[in-house]
């Protein structure tokens, strides 16, 4: 029987993924190993900063982040990553952004 029982047997495994190459979400059954789906999560090959040099002019600068996957796939933030920005971001200097 290749049915899943109920959603208490099933179990999503992220397998692969590393920042170079690409990885897995399997779901499955914990009960008989049944395979109900599969799905390939490419890795993010292009990280991009819309500006990376100001003039100062004593405003927050926040420069918008575009991702795309090793498919060239525009990733959406919020939803396949997010972003983090140094505190501050008014005076001259270098600044931090996680994505």
């Amino acid at each position: 029987m290749n049915e899943m029982l109920n959603n208490e047997n099933r179990i999503a495994l992220l397998q692969g993924r590393t920042g170079k190459e690409n990885g897995k979400i399997v779901k499955k059954c914990t009960v008989c190993d049944y395979v109900s789906s599969t799905k390939t999560i490419y890795y993010p090959k292009t990280i991009k900063l819309s500006t990376t040099k100001y003039t100062y002019d004593g405003k927050v600068k926040q420069p918008s982040v575009s991702v795309k996957d090793s498919k060239g796939n525009t990733l959406k933030i919020g939803t396949d990553y997010t972003v983090t920005y140094a505190t501050g971001r008014i005076n001259v200097g270098t600044y931090k952004v996680v994505v």
